[in-house]
């Protein structure tokens, strides 16, 4: 029995450290939807079908606009926002707003590779309590601080409607912006 002891004691940590990887990791990087997409171009081809289809796509957005850059970078970036409105009703004319995101788009030859990262929050700054800002939304399964007016339960709530949020509406933007540049480049 003895000489099994260490054999057991073993396999359980090996279990144990098994059962912790699967566990899912909290992290407090931004949130972020990205895509690459192939084209048969060179940098310069791709980089201007991608300008044509981020006016297409992100340009028709609320609030959007290009950073001013050279034209003969590789690689441009832009902003815009998504209206929101909370689908539970503690704290909606408070937290009913806007989340604002940021657009990299990088040209190579054959490539494009588009990020919306830097989702941010703001609430109704006319609310009459005022208003709830999220703030930064991570990819966190719950808010990496308290959400000010709220109680736990319906923070966590206010969270995933946020995320679910900008997350659905990045992809879609994304998926369209990819078609786009796929239909510019041709066959």
């Amino acid at each position: 029995m003895t000489t099994h002891l260490p054999l057991l004691l073993a396999l359980c940590l090996a279990v144990t450290g098994v059962r912790a990887q699967e566990l899912p990791v909290d992290s407090n990087a931004a949130l972020t939807v990205s895509a690459a997409f192939s084209v048969p171009l060179n940098h310069v081809q791709v980089l201007e079908k991608a300008r044509e289809a981020w006016h297409a796509t992100f340009a028709q957005e609320p609030g959007a606009s290009l950073a001013k850059g050279d034209r003969d970078d590789p690689t441009f970036e832009g902003q815009a926002y998504v209206r929101f409105r909370s689908e539970q009703l503690v704290g909606r004319e408070e937290s009913m707003g806007i989340i604002t995101y940021r657009v990299k788009v990088q040209a190579r030859n054959g490539t494009c590779r588009i990020s919306v990262t830097d989702f941010r929050h703001v609430g109704n700054r006319d609310a009459y309590r005022g208003p709830i800002d999220v703030g930064l939304l991570t990819r966190n399964q719950a808010p990496p601080r308290k959400v000010r007016g709220m109680g736990r339960r319906n923070g966590q709530e206010l969270w995933v409607d946020l995320k679910n949020v900008a997350v659905t509406r990045a992809e879609e933007l994304v998926a369209a912006f990819g078609a786009n540049l796929r239909q510019l480049a041709g066959p």
